[in-house]
C-alpha cells in the first residue's frame, strides 16, 4: 500500500454563483476539500470563507484560497484595455467546425491577446480576490488559459512578482469533445522550478463523473500516489444544477465516507499549496 503522499483537493469557480459557493464550502466543512480559487472578476464583493467548520472528521487545514485567473467568461474587470468589450467568452464557443475544445484553435485564439491587456486584467483579478477576501495562496487559471502565450508569461511574471506557487499548465488535446480534454504538461514543474516559482509533483483533472462509479474511480487513483508526492486533484463541486448535474456528483466525491477512508487507509496528508508546494 502507498502512503504519505500529500493531496491539494482544490474546487475551481468560487464566485460562479450561490450555487457553486455554497458547495464548496460543504465541500470543505463535511468533505475532504482543502482549497479553492476564487474567479476575481465575477465574485461578490459579500463573498466569504472565514469561520467555515471542519466537521469532516479529517485533519484539516482552514480552507485556503487562490485566484481562478479567468479571461473566458464574465466582465473584464479593466474594461478600457479590452476595446470595450463587455465580457468574455470561451474560445470558438459553441461553433460546430472542430475548434470549440482543440488546442490548437485555442492556442491561435489567444495567441492574438494583448500582453499588456492580459497583464493589467489578471493583476486586477489578483486583487480584488485579495480585497475581498484576503491574501491568496496560489494561481490557476479558469479553463486552462494560461497554458497558452501571451498569456503563459503574464502567469509566470505574477507568481514570480506575488511569491507565489502556480498550478501547473493544462493545455487541451487536439481531441474535439465536449468539455476539452486537459493534458498536464509533465515538464512544466521543473520549468517552474528553475526559475524560482514552486508548485505540485502531479495533477489530475480528470472528469471522473464520466465513470461508472465516480466514487471508486477516484479512490482508486489516491490509493496509488506515491509516498512523499505533492498532488492536486481539481474539481467543481456544487449544491444545486444549475451549472450542470456533474457538478453535483463532484460533491458527493467530496463528502463521500467511502472518500474519508481511502484518505485514511493510505495515510494521506490533505494540505494547500501554501503548506506543500516546492
Amino acid at each position: 500500500m502507498s502512503g504519505g503522499a500529500l493531496v491539494i483537493i482544490n474546487a475551481d469557480d468560487f464566485g460562479y454563483s450561490e450555487g457553486v459557493n455554497a458547495g464548496i464550502k460543504k465541500a470543505y466543512e463535511e468533505g475532504i476539500l482543502t482549497s479553492t480559487t476564487v474567479m476575481g472578476n465575477v465574485v461578490s464583493p459579500d463573498a466569504f470563507l472565514e469561520g467555515l467548520e471542519n466537521k469532516s472528521g479529517l485533519t484539516k487545514s482552514p480552507l485556503s484560497h487562490g485566484v481562478h485567473l479567468n479571461l473566458t467568461y464574465g466582465k473584464p474587470l479593466v474594461q478600457q484595455v479590452w476595446n470595450g468589450l463587455e465580457k468574455f467568452s470561451r474560445p470558438y464557443k459553441e461553433v460546430k467546425d472542430g475548434k470549440e475544445w482543440k488546442g490548437s484553435a485555442w492556442k491561435e485564439y489567444f495567441g492574438r491577446f494583448d500582453k499588456f491587456a492580459v497583464e493589467r486584467e489578471l493583476t486586477a483579478q489578483v486583487e480584488q480576490v485579495e480585497k475581498i477576501l484576503g491574501p491568496v495562496d496560489h494561481l490557476d487559471s479558469h479553463h486552462g488559459v494560461a497554458s497558452y502565450p501571451p498569456i503563459i508569461d503574464v502567469y509566470e511574471q505574477l507568481a514570480l512578482s506575488l511569491h507565489l506557487p502556480l498550478r501547473p499548465i493544462s493545455p487541451l488535446s487536439e481531441e474535439d469533445i465536449y468539455g476539452g480534454k486537459f493534458e498536464f504538461d509533465l515538464g512544466y514543474k521543473d520549468h517552474l522550478r528553475q526559475k524560482g516559482i514552486k508548485t505540485v509533483d502531479y495533477i489530475n483533472m480528470s472528469y471522473f463523473y464520466t465513470d461508472s462509479d465516480p466514487v471508486a474511480s477516484f479512490c482508486q487513483l489516491l490509493s496509488s500516489l506515491k509516498s512523499g508526492e505533492v498532488a492536486e486533484f481539481m474539481f467543481h463541486p456544487a449544491i444545486d444544477d444549475s451549472q450542470g448535474k456533474w457538478r453535483l456528483t463532484d460533491l458527493e466525491i467530496l463528502t463521500s465516507d467511502r472518500t474519508k477512508q481511502t484518505i485514511k487507509d493510505n495515510n494521506i496528508r490533505l494540505t494547500t499549496y501554501a503548506e506543500s508546494a516546492h
